[in-house]
């Protein structure tokens, strides 16, 4: 891959469009060109500020002194006390004045701005500009930094580059740049392992796996990197060349332990004595140790990417009671400081500044663990010197980490759902969270309140669910009708979503919610949800455009209490004022009433949420009484032959719970006829309510199990029937190998086959429950039991599925199987898995799947509110919460849950066959069109351009499997598009055509121009060989045309190579051409805005530099160069130019403004 950059852009063009520089909240190193470009030889110079001198000094990772912050007024400050500023005293252009630090004011003297890699300030009158400048252009340490007259010399040049790209006190894995001899980098990341150096844990490089502690990595403001499963160690360096990296104790201000993650590099050390993350020997392996090592800039074993931490699943806050529900009330929030204290809930107008509302979020597992969405590898702790609560480490069975959420005193009606509030009571300690502590005060543990009032409220906390559940497909529905938030087949940048029914597309209805608030299309993964202004009408409508460089407020939502969905921006709502289907959507305000504002998503969570919830224990009935006297409860027992009691026969699943409570009746029915004599001292009074509160506790507990046993029918039942499917599916994909053939990495896939399962079926089966919801026939049990079947499947399989990820996050309690699917991840991503291994791997998930669905069983029967409210949810019928389960259902459920699960195995199988592919023939410039564009009666797929040409797609895939592809109704425009999870190899048309008077039949060089600005742009095209409807006469002429990018917009366009044959004094020639400006040299692409240009360049390909022998490289490809490429301020930009295997050029032209 190649860059090609303007050179009047500053290098830190790319950085600024997620980092601006009037950002305050980050610091910059300000390095002089005089040292290169940035890190242009490892330890460059940069400026300093010490003893009230501004000089050039070596730099030094993580030097207070160095580093800087620019603020949106215009000063430069030093970190140390940003109210400063840098000031100069300046009288005459001439005069090489030396600067002060002053307290910022804002006078012309301390105002300046950066253009062109220069920092000016403009004085005005005689003396107007200045820019800062190295004394008499010297590179040595002490050089001072002076103003001076601008004179476009090297030491006024300066490359401001960023401390911290890497956001403080947000959790991420390091993934090494390397390649290994094939070309095939996996996925190997920094990990902290079990071999030490000493006491000091080593760090390695290990193929990346989905949640592991020791892949997580956080970094302090100080530049400090610690690992989750070691949060008092700090990755460290030596004070030598080629030496282990190792974790160890944390030290204030130690230059070995002080980072700075830099040109994908990290590095620290002292000035002049850098060093660099290595991977020893640049081998790709696991447990390759790291080094820190000489600067090598460019060597991909120096390179790394960060992978953020992406939060998943559903979370909750849990809020105080000393408020009632909704009202502003504090919040457990995590503190940077690793304590936990009460916070105001972030403001969800404004876009949190690093973990923002994480920080706030917990989840309780069935072991009773309270994690942390900042990372689910740590949890909430109590401590046993002083009763306060920490974050420390997940060790799912310890008790100073176990919570039980008991003693309910108090319930609260929101205006949708139910909140219910109890005390968290340490499993350890048995005391209880104490929130009397004031906001932002660490909470402590403290002996629980039991008796009700005022003086127990500060005990009680509610726990919340917290919007949509991140990171996991939903479909997005209007509460009272049947009606969904859908994008149109073709997207582009500032398409209007719809509203509609459910489309045979589920992608197409299908999105995300992601930190900190996108809502991101299934089907287009770069588009998320925008608030966009029709200011020809004066409204906002709700379009989909690519993500932002950096999180802006008008791409960000919230999901308030009555499941509206706010934009952050405008604070307007997404609206359905009886709009009708296939019509744009509109943002209101937020109504008094607002039903046809909210929303409800089918992601399959109640049951989550449910088990949530404070639950009340069992009542407590004692075998004997104080004088040793057997009681009611004691009697019932020992007729039952339970000498311990009924209730732990709840938890134990091979009881027979309904066959106790007919002996515990009957014997009941006994002594109310006298047929059986009472007990001494025992009277039917004393029976009754004993018998009543069993006789609930046992109906509950037969339903849940019940429940249950119909999910574990229909869980073999889907086992039995995918391992017959899956031979099947690997036989008509006729792999090369047969079953050891090698599975290719899944580039799309983001969790496990039964993962992509559950995720179907959230969109199939609770959508069905949805769209019935108001159904006048629902009481009709025999007629409802069709629409409800699948809801609890969801529900259930989500859940445990839920519990199955959990256990993957420690050391798993599904032992038996731990072991085969971690090795399984491993393989996954380290593109080592045959056929075999992955058919034992679908069955091994199925297996643990089971397992996990076992343990939630258990642990809802071992808190009788649960169990209560998980019954009754059992008997509900005409709802996404609804339990309900007619047995007859079960293979239903399979079949429609098959479906899905055979597209997610195709998909998966599918590119291990070399001869299935697409073929694509990109911005055809046919004289004649097809029309209608779309699927095609022969399977081809055609689709339209902006620019008057068409895309053409066919396949290579036997009938056999097309025919089951197109069975199970997947849309023709995922197959070939690669959305959706589908992802076979693409091949392209040939590239270069000989003997011809026009270009190929496609593309041969694609250019997208992304306009990441509020402006409207226009592209100016001067260009030959441009595929168009209007350019096919004369390819040889260069042709004029005038595109209009929309603020936030894209446009593409397309050029094609071909030989043109001809005669020169007698002799054949083939005259290779391709996409190029003009031999005047004017500009091929000019970008402008209403009033200036934005960008200009050249285009030129190495087949215009051959002179007379053109002819001898009509079977080469040319080679695109952008001479002359600028960015005119206030935008700045990159061109980047990539190549694919078959020679294809994709450029993109990315345009951002100041």
């Amino acid at each position: 891959m190649s860059i090609t950059t303007a050179p009047a852009i500053s290098p830190i063009a790319t950085y600024l469009s997620s980092t601006p520089l009037t950002r305050e909240d980050q610091s910059f190193y300000i390095q002089t060109a005089l040292s290169g470009a940035i890190l242009g030889d490892g330890n460059p110079m940069v400026m300093n500020y010490s003893n009230n001198a501004i000089t050039i000094e070596q730099w030094q990772p993580g030097n207070q002194a160095q580093l800087w912050v620019f603020n949106n007024k215009g000063a430069i400050s030093p970190i140390t006390d940003p109210t400063m500023g840098i000031t100069t005293s300046a009288t005459s252009s001439q005069s090489a004045e030396g600067l002060s630090i002053e307290t910022f004011t804002g006078a012309s003297n301390q105002v300046w701005s950066f253009s062109n890699n220069q920092f000016i300030v403009d004085l005005g009158g005689s003396t107007g500009q200045l820019c800062l400048n190295v004394q008499g252009g010297g590179s040595a340490a002490g050089t001072s930094v002076i103003t001076y007259a601008i004179s476009k010399s090297t030491n006024e040049y300066w490359h401001p580059f960023p401390a911290q790209v890497i956001p403080a006190n947000t959790w991420f894995y390091l993934q090494t740049n390397l390649q290994n001899s094939s070309g095939n980098t996996g996925i190997y990341v920094m990990t902290a392992m079990a071999e030490s150096n000493g006491n000091n844990p080593l760090v390695a490089i290990q193929p990346y796996k989905e949640g592991a502690a020791d892949q997580q990595w956080m970094m302090t403001p100080s530049g400090t990197v610690v690992n989750a499963l070691y949060p008092n160690l700090a990755l460290t360096s030596n004070s030598s060349d080629d030496e282990p990296i190792s974790l160890q104790a944390i030290q204030s201000n130690y230059t070995n332990q002080q980072w700075c993650y830099v040109e994908g590099m990290l590095a620290c050390g002292s000035a002049g004595n850098t060093w660099y993350l290595n991977v020893q020997d640049a081998i790709l392996a696991p447990g390759q140790p790291l080094i820190n090592y000489d600067f090598s800039k460019g060597t991909d074993n120096e390179g790394w990417t960060v992978i953020p931490y992406v939060p998943s699943g559903q979370w909750f806050t849990i809020q105080s009671a000393m408020e009632p529900f909704g009202n502003t009330a504090g919040l457990l929030t995590l503190a940077p400081s690793g304590t936990i204290n009460l916070q105001l809930a972030v403001n969800a107008q404004e876009v949190p500044a690093g973990p923002g509302a994480l920080a706030q979020l917990w989840r309780r597992t069935t072991d009773g663990n309270i994690v942390s969405a900042t990372n689910p590898n740590l949890a909430l702790a109590a401590t046993t010197t002083n009763g306060n609560l920490t974050i420390a480490p997940l060790q799912k069975e310890n008790p100073l980490q176990q919570w039980t959420w008991s003693n309910l005193q108090a319930e609260s009606e929101s205006k949708t759902n139910e909140v219910l509030c109890g005390m968290l009571e340490n499993f350890s300690l048995k005391q209880v969270i104490n929130g009397t502590s004031k906001l932002g005060q660490p909470l402590a543990l403290s002996d629980a309140i039991t008796t009700p009032g005022s003086g127990q409220v500060p005990q009680l906390f509610y726990v919340v669910p917290y919007g949509i559940p991140m990171s996991q497909s939903t479909t997005i529905q209007m509460a009272q009708e049947d009606l969904y938030l859908t994008l149109p087949p073709y997207v582009n940048p500032g398409t209007y979503v719809q509203i509609t029914q459910l489309t045979s597309e589920p992608a197409l209805s299908t999105w995300e919610y992601q930190h900190p608030g996108y809502i991101v299309s299934s089907a287009y993964p770069n588009m998320v949800l925008t608030a966009t202004p029709d200011n020809s009408n004066y409204v906002f409508i709700l379009g989909v455009y690519p993500r932002q460089p950096e999180p802006e407020a008008f791409q960000l939502w919230w999901i308030s209490e009555e499941g509206c969905i706010v934009n952050r921006a405008t604070g307007l709502v997404i609206s359905n004022l009886g709009t009708p289907a296939n019509t744009a959507v509109l943002l209101q305000r937020l109504s008094p009433l607002p039903g046809y504002q909210s929303w409800t998503c089918s992601t399959g969570t109640s049951l989550e949420i449910a088990i949530m919830q404070p639950s009340s224990a069992y009542p407590n009935y004692p075998q004997t009484d104080a004088n040793g006297n057997t009681t009611a409860y004691g009697d019932i027992c020992s007729k039952l032959g339970l000498p311990n009691g009924i209730r732990e026969q709840y938890i134990n699943l091979a009881s027979p719970v309904d066959n106790y409570q007919s002996i515990m009746n009957i014997y009941y029915t006994s002594l109310l006829v006298n047929s059986n004599p009472l007990p001494p001292s025992l009277t039917l009074e004393d029976y009754a309510p004993v018998v009543k509160q069993l006789n609930e506790e046992m109906l509950a507990v037969s339903g849940v199990r019940r429940l249950f046993q119909q999910m574990t029918t229909l869980y073999l039942s889907l086992s039995q029937a995918q391992e017959m499917l899956l031979s099947e599916l690997i036989t008509g994909c006729a792999l090369p190998n047969g079953l050891k053939t090698i599975v290719p990495p899944p580039p799309q896939k983001k969790k496990s086959w039964i993962g992509d399962l559950v995720e179907g079926l959230a969109y199939t089966a609770l959508n069905i429950a949805g769209s019935v919801e108001g159904d006048p026939f629902l009481g009709k049990q025999v007629a409802a039991a069709a629409k409800f079947g699948l809801p609890v499947v969801a529900n259930l399989m989500s859940t445990g599925f839920s519990v199955y990820q959990g256990a993957q996050q420690t050391t798993s309690y599904l032992s038996k199987y731990a072991a085969i699917l971690n090795k399984a991840e491993l393989n996954i991503y380290t593109y080592e898995m045959t056929v075999l291994e992955l058919q034992q791997v679908l069955l091994n998930e199925f297996e643990s799947l089971g397992s996990a669905l076992g343990q939630l069983e258990t642990f809802i029967l071992a808190n009788w509110g649960i169990t209560e409210h998980v019954f009754n949810m059992s008997k509900a019928m005409g709802s996404r919460q609804s339990l309900f389960w007619p047995a007859t259902l079960t293979g239903t459920d399979t079949r429609n849950m098959l479906a899905e699960y055979t597209i997610s195995v195709l998909q998966t199988l599918m590119p291990a066959n070399p001869g299935f592919t697409i073929n694509a023939n990109l911005h055809t410039n046919a004289t004649s069109p097809v029309s209608p564009a779309g699927w095609q009666s022969d399977g081809s797929f055609v689709e339209n351009n902006d620019d008057g040409t068409q895309n053409v797609y066919t396949n290579t895939v036997n009938k056999e499997i097309m025919d089951i592809i197109w069975g199970l109704g997947t849309v023709p425009l995922s197959f070939y598009k690669g959305l959706n999870g589908w992802a076979l190899k693409t091949s392209y048309q040939g590239l270069l055509v000989q003997n011809s008077d026009t270009p190929p039949d496609g593309a041969s060089i694609v250019v997208s121009i992304i306009n990441y600005t509020g402006s409207t742009i226009y592209a100016d095209l001067l260009l030959c060989c441009l595929l168009n409807s209007t350019a096919n006469n004369n390819p040889t002429l260069c042709t004029s045309i005038t595109y209009t990018i929309s603020p936030y917009g894209t446009q593409q366009f397309a050029g094609g190579y071909f030989a043109h044959f001809s005669q020169i004094g007698g002799a054949n020639f083939n005259m290779p051409y391709g996409l190029q400006s003009n031999d005047s040299g004017d500009n091929g692409i000019t970008l402008s805005d209403d009033s200036s240009t934005v960008m200009g360049t050249q285009v030129y390909n190495s087949f215009q530099s051959s002179g007379n022998n053109r002819e001898n490289l009509i079977n080469t490809l040319p080679t695109y160069t952008f001479p002359g490429l600028t960015f005119y301020a206030p935008y700045f930009g990159t061109l980047k130019q990539t190549t694919n295997s078959q020679g294809v050029v994709f450029v993109t032209i990315e345009v951002y403004k100041e």
